[in-house]
């Protein structure tokens, strides 16, 4: 389910529309927020020429669950602080 979550872009998809409701409830200024997507899409970049090497030589299972794990404790975190 998480693999299925990640695959269909949670943070591509979901940042812009809920960007608004952020910055009035964490009192975000347009530049945090500039931040904040700056570095989302400088993660995509990264993961980009990163499955686009030949660099993990079989470690890419291995690279796959760790970061769908990292991804679901930090959807979690962003759950448990809604409430903030």
């Amino acid at each position: 389910m998480v693999a299925l979550a990640v695959a269909q872009g949670i943070g591509r998809f979901v940042y812009t529309p809920i960007l608004p409701g952020m910055m009035e409830g964490l009192h975000l200024t347009p530049a945090d927020a500039g931040w904040i997507a700056s570095a989302n899409y400088l993660g995509y970049l990264i993961g980009a020429f990163a499955a686009a090497g030949d660099w993990a030589h079989g470690r890419e299972r291995l690279l796959m669950f760790a970061g769908l794990a990292a991804t679901a404790v930090l959807a979690g975190l962003m759950l448990s602080l809604i409430h903030v």
